[in-house]
């Protein structure tokens, strides 16, 4: 939470007053009783409208509840209440960016940072949203100067690391980015399951234990240093999302995968998996050209073959046109259907979705949610398919390990691993980028990969 969040209020004391009331909201806030504190606050509003401490905690339990509407409300009478209030300011930020309106949202940090020159994290939500918008070079000033604030600020190291690696400034991008681990849900408690952190020495003769971490995407992606890893010859046991077991185990029959570290197992040496390109992926040239290092289940490859021949005959496309969650960037990595026109309307081209949540696809697009609900499955459509289209989401991801050609939508600044300008993307050679020359216009993108359906035989 915000640090103009206080508690005041003891065990079991009972609210009587403004302060009691905005206090007692911010403790249920914190404790995600978001739906308590948001009523604690409305309380508070009715003792004083213009509490702008009410106000403020109100659009944080509204927008972490997903009412960005209301939420954008409370944040606006919060600004108008007092303008001079920093924290107004950086709420109106926090849920401008969670509507996609990150132009606007730098307005706003802008404003929070010029009322509060001495916070970090003012600077660092400045920053954050410039780099969403592409102004790379201001949002790493932004970042550098939250860090002479705050020399430990995690975030503000993460984000820093973002924008080299987006760069591709590997070695400088990787070592910031082990800042990560001082945040307990990245790292491994490597005591309990070995004796020191692998450092890339030789492991003929040792055994290793790499632990997942982040989502999806992420570990297929780093999965691709696996086979650097298994040529060395140690033992080598990984833990994945349960989802990727049994594709990690096809297509790595020198490792060991489970869900979970094994607990009550020792260890000659440990790391987590996200912190393998500082070892491996230091340079361009230590991303290995490949044809696919994940291997689909061959029978449901060619049942999915079968199914897609009864479609008819032309080129069928696999489509995903939402990535990503509120936390990460949804609003700026996602089309709307209504975008999705133009592409649909080429002819002798079929659409499936891959979609994942059990979103409803456009007209026209067809859904085969048996094919979504498992990963193997969906491992296996992407390679009957001729072609995928997709966001930036673990879809390209998969295609990319599987080898399998995807074209890839990206928003004018997004996540590390794609890059900030050019056609193609290091970690994948079978994927083609169609990138956003401007925030959040997308019209652009679906037109040039119109013109390059329409040109493909």
């Amino acid at each position: 939470m915000r640090g103009w969040l206080k508690h005041l209020l003891g065990p079991g004391a009972e609210p009587q007053d403004l302060a009691s009331h905005v206090n007692r909201a911010a403790a249920l806030i914190d404790a995600g009783a978001l739906a308590e504190g948001a009523e604690e606050c409305r309380r508070a509003l009715r003792i004083e409208p213009r509490s702008v401490h009410a106000l403020c905690n109100l659009s944080v339990a509204l927008l972490r509840m997903g009412e960005l509407e209301t939420a954008h409300r409370a944040a606006q009478e919060a600004v108008d209440a007092d303008p001079s209030f920093q924290a107004a300011h950086t709420q109106m930020g926090d849920v401008l960016l969670a509507r996609g309106r990150a132009p606007e949202a730098v307005a706003a940090y802008r404003a929070a940072a010029r009322l509060a020159p001495g916070s970090a994290l003012a600077r660092n939500s400045l920053g954050y949203a410039l780099q969403v918008t592409g102004a790379l070079d201001e949002a790493l000033a932004c970042y550098d100067e939250a860090l002479a604030l705050d020399p430990d600020y995690v975030q503000a190291h993460v984000n820093r690391a973002a924008v080299w690696l987006l760069r591709e400034d590997f070695a400088r991008g990787w070592e910031e980015y082990e800042w990560r681990l001082r945040e307990p849900r990245h790292a491994l408690p490597l005591a309990d399951f070995a004796p020191a952190r692998w450092d890339g020495r030789p492991l003929a003769g040792c055994s290793l234990l790499v632990h997942g971490e982040q989502g999806l995407g992420d570990q297929i992606m780093y999965a691709s240093c696996l086979p650097q890893v298994l040529a060395q010859g140690g033992r080598c046991v990984v833990s994945c999302e349960p989802r990727l077991v049994t594709l990690f185990r096809r297509s790595f029959p020198g490792a060991t995968f489970a869900a979970a570290p094994p607990r009550g197992e020792r260890f000659d040496t440990a790391i987590e998996m996200a912190s393998l390109p500082r070892l491996l992926r230091r340079a361009a040239h230590d991303f290995p050209s490949h044809e696919g290092y994940l291997r689909a289940d061959r029978q449901r490859v060619d049942a999915y073959r079968e199914r897609l021949a009864r479609l008819g005959p032309g080129r069928k496309i696999g489509l995903s046109w939402r990535g990503g969650v509120p936390q990460t960037g949804r609003p700026w990595r996602s089309l709307a259907a209504a975008d999705l026109a133009p592409l649909l309307a080429v002819e002798s081209c079929t659409f499936i979705s891959l979609q994942y949540g059990g979103e409803a696809p456009p007209p026209g697009v067809h859904r085969w949610p048996d094919a979504i609900a498992d990963y193997e499955e969906t491992a296996a459509l992407v390679c009957a398919l001729d072609l995928t289209i997709t966001v930036c989401t673990a879809v390209a991801h998969l295609c990319g390990a599987l080898g399998r050609p995807a074209w890839v939508m990206a928003p004018v600044s997004p996540e590390p691993r794609y890059g900030f300008s050019g056609p193609g993307m290091r970690w994948y050679p079978s994927l083609h980028m169609f990138r956003q020359r401007s925030f959040g216009d997308w019209r652009p993108v679906i037109r040039d990969i119109v013109a390059a359906l329409q040109a493909r035989p």
